[in-house]
């Protein structure tokens, strides 16, 4: 626990003044991808690479907004857990039926996050100055058929070049995966997840 997200590594203070708005604070999961940092929320055992390149867990605070089939998320955090407060997330989901949504999600640091402003204590491997200026950009579908359930996601970063703090070269990434899965029943069922993704840069695994 020393070297990730501590003993209690999601915890957060939620206030809802009204029935279809709230805003919470505190150590709140990421608003990008559809796959979380705990075996137990997620369809398969292993994450892939595109959850790879996405921040889990921040700390800041984020404000949540329904109305109708939309829902809207909007969070400033320290992004990849770095302690500089710069990082601004944002999800918008809009359920067209019971068995389909469409969500798009973003984040990216506008003024950017110096290496000497990184916690490199916690948690191992996300104090990459690379990573914590890196901006995301994700398109998600999900399709309920039956027993199936379909999610295609395609995901686009860059970072910029900053010979200042370390980054030598710009670079982006263009990927995609589909998870799928079927259930037997309310208590058994078996996924898979096919991916792809393509590192166009020089800084290689640097940003990935």
């Amino acid at each position: 626990t020393a070297d990730s997200y501590g003993v209690v590594p999601v915890a957060f203070a939620k206030l809802g003044p009204t029935d279809n708005f709230s805003i919470q604070a505190g150590k709140v999961p990421t608003l990008i991808g559809t796959e979380y940092a705990f075996t137990v929320q997620n369809t398969n055992i292993e994450r892939g690479l595109i959850w790879a390149q996405e921040n889990v867990i921040s700390r800041g605070v984020q404000a949540n907004f329904t109305t109708g089939p939309i829902a809207v998320s909007a969070a400033i955090t320290d992004g990849f857990y770095t302690q500089d407060y710069k990082y601004l997330t944002a999800l918008a989901t809009y359920t067209i039926n019971d068995s389909n949504s469409i969500s798009i999600a973003a984040g990216g640091n506008p003024s950017g996050t110096k290496l000497r402003d990184i916690d490199n204590k916690l948690p191992i491997g996300t104090n990459s100055v690379a990573l914590a200026n890196s901006q995301q950009y994700n398109l998600y579908y999900k399709n309920v058929t039956g027993s199936w359930t379909f999610q295609p996601i395609l995901q686009y970063t860059r970072v910029s070049k900053d010979a200042g703090d370390g980054i030598g070269e710009k670079g982006h990434t263009v990927g995609g995966s589909l998870i799928v899965n079927y259930a037997f029943n309310e208590n058994y069922s078996l996924a898979a997840r096919g991916e792809y993704i393509k590192d166009d840069s020089k800084i290689g695994r640097a940003h990935v």
